[in-house]
């Protein structure tokens, strides 16, 4: 009797495991070995697709017909509201706040184009042509131009 008890405690896991599903433990390993600049960038995804998602909810561009593409064009203000609203709301890694008129101070400062040029090109963390990949050239302009008008007065 004594030696099944024996066998029994030995047999026993030592630690009590809770009961996850194996892509629960997988995404938990993948988190754990990830860098925190690449985390960082996932969840910036993932708040640039939800501001998206709920713009796009809230205020439907209107449909105006770009000479160049023949697809809808979209206004400054939905561009902004779709692709650059995430960023520039909380000045997130660097990006010059809607109502910081300082910050923008140096910006304006430069020669006409340089802004929107350097939005198409991308500039720091900024990618190419913001967030907005699918933006045509006169977008990402009136976007610009949208962002400027909306600065606070001196």
């Amino acid at each position: 009797m004594l030696h099944l008890r024996f066998l029994a405690v030995l047999s026993a896991p030592r630690f009590a495991r809770p009961a996850i599903s194996r892509t629960s433990r997988l995404a938990a390993q993948a988190l754990a070995r990830a860098p925190v600049r690449a985390l960082a960038r996932s969840m910036t995804i993932l708040a640039l697709a939800a501001a998206s998602a709920s713009a796009a909810a809230t205020s439907p561009a209107p449909l105006q017909v770009a000479a160049s593409t023949g697809k809808p064009a979209r206004s400054g203000a939905s561009v902004y509201s779709v692709s650059c609203a995430s960023c520039h709301t909380y000045g997130m890694r660097g990006a010059p706040k809607l109502t910081d008129k300082a910050a923008w101070a140096p910006r304006l400062a430069q020669p006409p184009g340089t802004l929107t040029t350097h939005v198409i090109k991308g500039l720091g963390w900024m990618p190419p042509r913001g967030t907005c990949s699918t933006c045509t050239d006169d977008e990402i302009k009136a976007a610009v131009d949208y962002m400027v008008s909306r600065l606070p007065a001196p």
